[in-house]
């Protein structure tokens, strides 16, 4: 059965119904999602991937069946997991170049074999597993200010969570829809596995498009400040993503830990230098600067004159200003230090005013950070918060 691929199979009904064939005898052996993406990825001769969200578990195999990292995943083709009228799941093809004709046929039945090992192993039954993938309107419901403490209570327990437990939150941002889900679920998953005493996972849901939200039960052992994102969590997100984590406290106290999350997350990754994940309380009194206008911010004169400055003056201001020495910046970008003294030269007369010395240096970093804030590329946080 294994033996099958694509490539020599005619377009036509005939290929069309090998293909069902395949898919059908992996139904009866009981095949599990990871023994489906494997076996799709060996039909059709590229990489292939499966994500469930309830269990917040991701499958990807290459064409030559061996496994691939979740967060390096690059859809060019996906199809929903359905179940019982909800999406439950996500599989999705990696191909090189353009489809080839049954490709969307091995999705489909990709998708169809995928919901039945869903149901099989019981993971969309709620005695089996706590809720992960939390209903978007519960998790807001949590999060926002608008409505009485009772409906933030009993939307805590509906997500599976205690209202008299410290919980914060964290929101996760990405460039697209699909990058936010799986970031999202890469997310959950790693801080399920980071916290296992807590045992249960923590829900979460996307609020809008490139925006969702994670509600962490806070650990015994963490106090109100501790971080919410243990060392190397966030290693394996895809390119583009922020994640932003609020304090831990009561649950009257979520929404502001969700707005001071959102708020951490447009520091996540805002040059070289930055994590792409940002504790709140780690931020100190840099966390004001968010909240300045944006057109106040870029409109002054010292923010303006970085206008002027290409990429490569923006990443050595960058790390000049998180080093404490031209010789620490240069080791950080990989360059000779003469080299990044010359440049720091050349920005030096382009800005009008010195940064070697303490004050210039607090000055051109403030700047630099009021620009990165407010960049029309930066990561857009979606409506402003509820």
């Amino acid at each position: 059965m294994h033996g099958l691929r694509l490539s020599r199979l005619d377009p036509a009904a005939a290929g069309a119904l090998r293909v069902i064939s395949y898919f059908d005898r992996l139904v009866e052996n009981h095949s599990d999602p990871d023994a489906l993406t494997r076996a799709t990825a060996l039909l059709a001769e590229c990489a292939a991937g499966t994500a469930d969200h309830r269990r917040a578990a991701d499958h990807r195999h290459g064409p030559d069946a061996r496994a691939l990292p979740p967060g390096e995943a690059a859809p060019t083709s996906s199809r929903a997991v359905v179940v019982d009228g909800r999406t439950v799941g996500e599989v999705w093809l990696e191909r090189t170049g353009g489809a080839w004709p049954h490709d969307g046929l091995v999705l489909e039945r990709l998708a169809l074999a995928t919901a039945l090992a869903f149901e099989r192993a019981g993971s969309l039954s709620p005695s089996a597993h706590p809720p992960q993938w939390g209903d978007p309107a519960l998790v807001q419901a949590a999060l926002t200010t608008r409505g009485p403490e009772a409906e933030r209570s009993r939307a805590l327990h509906l997500l599976g969570l205690r209202p008299d437990e410290p919980l914060r939150a964290v929101a996760v941002v990405a460039p697209d829809a699909v990058l936010m889900r799986r970031a999202l679920c890469s997310c959950a998953r790693a801080l399920s596995a980071a916290h296992p005493r807590l045992g249960r996972p923590a829900p979460f849901g996307a609020l809008w498009s490139t925006v969702g939200a994670i509600l962490l039960p806070g650990p015994a052992d963490a106090g109100p400040g501790g971080p919410a994102l243990p060392e190397g969590v966030t290693a394996g997100l895809p390119d583009g993503v922020a994640v932003g984590t609020g304090p831990s406290g009561t649950a009257a106290r979520l929404p502001d830990s969700w707005a001071q999350a959102r708020r951490a997350a447009r520091f996540a990754g805002l040059g070289p230098t930055w994590p792409n994940a940002v504790d709140a309380t780690e931020l100190g009194t840099l966390a004001l600067l968010a909240d300045i206008p944006g057109d106040a911010a870029l409109a002054h004169p010292d923010t303006a004159a970085l206008a002027g400055l290409g990429s490569e003056d923006l990443a050595t201001l960058d790390a000049v200003c998180r080093t404490p020495s031209v010789r620490a910046a240069a080791q950080l970008l990989h360059l000779h230090h003469s080299s990044v003294a010359q440049r720091v030269a050349r920005i030096e007369r382009s800005l009008g005013f010195g940064i070697s010395g303490p004050h210039g240096r607090q000055r051109v970093q403030t700047a630099l950070l009021l620009r990165q804030l407010n960049a029309p590329a930066a990561s857009s946080l979606g409506p402003q918060p509820f």
